[in-house]
């Protein structure tokens, strides 16, 4: 190898090297702010808080694991302290159900020094009246009934675990999420049809989950959210009838 050669890759890695560390101190300058995810689900007796952060600017860290060593504490209606998840950075969970028409207020110390509460109020209940746990839909005709005691929005959420997959983080099987915008209250029993969509399988067990939530929340932006829904999810089998 000549010299001119050796002396262009030292430039070049020099040059790296450079470009490198500017990048390294550019992030560095960047303020950084903490994001805060609470779903919590009537239907689980464990709520979950995903905490992560990210540049206060359009770019975001790329950070899948999470921000760790937060103080995440439920403080109404109870004073209730989560506990990390350490096989998961950055998820805390804590045990406890959801109460219908209740106020659930958090309060988030971040390790890199940013706190915030949020609170929502949970809705009045209902129950899933259709489809039943181990039901078979068909694909192009599934609808939803329920029980209907006047809350501002209704939504639902489909899922399907894809057993051929492990998803990295937590080491289950891969879920494919699908999410329908609310469905509005029209009587003491409402019923909607479900919205086409496209499933990677077809003749396959999804698990549905519908929801509502109340309009009464605090503490929201860009960063931070919060929601205590009334949930009811059940099992079902979806078949396609167009093969028969």
């Amino acid at each position: 190898m000549t010299m001119f050669r050796v002396g262009k890759l030292i430039l070049l890695g020099l040059l790296a090297l450079v470009a490198s560390c500017g990048s390294e101190e550019n992030d560095q300058a960047k303020p950084r702010v903490t994001t805060v995810f609470a779903y919590f689900y009537s239907d689980q007796d464990t709520q979950w808080v995903f905490i992560d952060s990210v540049y206060n600017i359009d770019e975001p860290v790329e950070d899948t694991f999470g921000v760790s060593g937060a103080n995440v504490r439920l403080v109404a209606p109870k004073n209730i302290p989560f506990t990390e998840d350490i096989s998961r950075p950055g998820h805390y969970y804590a045990p406890f159900h959801i109460l219908p028409g209740t106020d659930y207020t958090i309060k988030v110390n971040s390790p890199i020094g940013d706190s915030c509460t949020m609170s929502s109020r949970s809705p009045l209940a209902f129950d899933l009246l259709a489809p039943g746990d181990s039901d078979t839909l068909d694909v192009d005709a599934m609808w939803i009934i329920w029980t209907d005691p006047g809350n501002p929005g209704y939504g639902l959420f489909i899922s399907c675990q894809d057993t051929a997959r492990t998803d990295s983080a937590t080491g289950e099987p891969y879920r494919y999420d699908f999410y329908f915008p609310w469905i509005y209250p029209n009587g003491d029993t409402s019923a909607a049809m479900i919205p086409p969509m496209v499933l990677d399988t077809i003749n396959y067990w999804y698990r549905f989950r519908a929801v509502a939530a109340d309009t009464v929340v605090s503490g929201l932006d860009n960063f931070h959210f919060m929601v205590a829904f009334w949930s009811h999810g059940v099992d079902v089998f979806i078949r396609d009838t167009t093969a028969d």
